[in-house]
C-alpha cells in the first residue's frame, strides 16, 4: 500500500513513539541500554521511499527539523534524511504509524 501511494507521488509520514522496553529481569538490572531505533521520539517524518532488502525493508525518511543531530537515539546525522529498517523499527516498539494523503 505505501509502495504504490509513493510510486503515485502521494505524501507518507512515519509516526514514531518511545520504543517499548524490552530488557529481561537482568538487562533491567544491570541497567542496559534500551534498543532504540535512531528516530526521534513522538514525532513524524517524511517517507522518502521504501525498498526491499532481503526479508526487511529499508525505509529512508527525511527529518522536517533539518537534521538528526542531538535526538538521543544514537544515530546523530547532519544530514536530514536517513534509512531505517522496517524490522528495527517494529522490534523496537518505535512504529506508531504510517500515513498516506488522500
Amino acid at each position: 500500500m505505501y509502495i504504490l501511494a509513493l510510486s503515485k507521488k502521494k505524501s507518507v509520514t512515519l509516526w514514531i513513539v518511545p520504543e517499548k522496553d524490552t530488557r529481561g529481569l537482568w538487562g533491567r538490572l544491570i541497567g542496559a541500554p534500551i534498543a532504540q531505533d535512531g528516530l526521534v521520539d513522538n514525532h513524524v517524518y517524511t517517507v522518502l521511499s521504501m525498498a526491499l532488502n532481503g526479508l526487511d525493508w529499508n525505509v529512508t525518511v527525511r527529518n522536517p527539523w533539518g537534521t538528526n543531530m542531538g535526538v538521543g537515539e544514537g544515530r546523530n546525522t547532519a544530514n536530514s534524511v536517513m534509512t531505517v529498517s522496517l524490522k528495527t523499527l517494529v522490534i523496537t516498539g518505535g512504529l506508531k504509524s504510517f500515513q498516506v494523503s488522500r
